[in-house]
């Protein structure tokens, strides 16, 4: 509750009414992030209960065969798919946090949009960095989130906190960092 002055002239000190509190607006329900988010849990259901080897041999981004023109969906289907528990864990976690922020600061409606073009050009950009390797896992959608989300905090500085906007800067410099140094062992793209 706030309090404000009752204003006297008689030089006493100020006696204080109770002011009624204005409602606090909840922030919308991050459908996107939600579905998006149980979208990537129920494909990992779906691998565990196809066997998970067998399922990845399936819809990883094999490069080899994409580049042969055969499994040319796998550039799709990587984005979903993942190797074990952790790996989805951190996935989704990273996926509904960074979603759940852009509906509330941006048109929520971009965020699956945003999601299906990185993860594309993520695919592509492992296709000629790592072209050796299979591909799966939705980080690539989830770095172009973290991008989206870079920029919105430059084009819309005056919404943001600096040190809400410096925590996003520092977040890029250690994924690529961490993308450099691992980038033979992890395909973060």
């Amino acid at each position: 509750m706030s309090f404000e002055p009752n204003n006297n002239d008689d030089g006493r000190l100020p006696e204080y009414r109770q002011m009624p509190e204005e409602p606090v607006q909840a922030a919308p329900l991050p459908y996107y992030s939600m579905l998006m988010t149980a979208a990537l849990a129920i494909v990992f259901v779906m691998q565990l209960n196809a066997g998970l080897v067998d399922s990845l041999r399936e819809v990883a981004f094999d490069k080899r065969s994409f580049l042969d023109g055969h499994r040319m969906w796998t550039i799709l289907t990587s984005l979903v798919t993942h190797h074990d528990l952790m790996h989805i864990f951190f996935n989704a976690y990273a996926m509904f946090s960074f979603g759940r922020l852009l509906e509330v600061l941006s048109n929520r409606g971009h965020i699956p949009t945003i999601f299906l073009l990185s993860g594309l050009a993520g695919n592509a950009l492992s296709l000629m960095l790592n072209p050796n390797v299979a591909s799966i896992g939705a980080s690539g959608g989830i770095i172009g989130l973290l991008g989206y989300t870079a920029v919105y905090a430059i084009k819309r500085k005056q919404f943001l906190d600096p040190a809400f906007r410096r925590n996003i800067f520092i977040n890029i410099g250690f994924i690529a960092v961490f993308g450099l140094v691992l980038f033979e062992v992890i395909d973060i793209y």
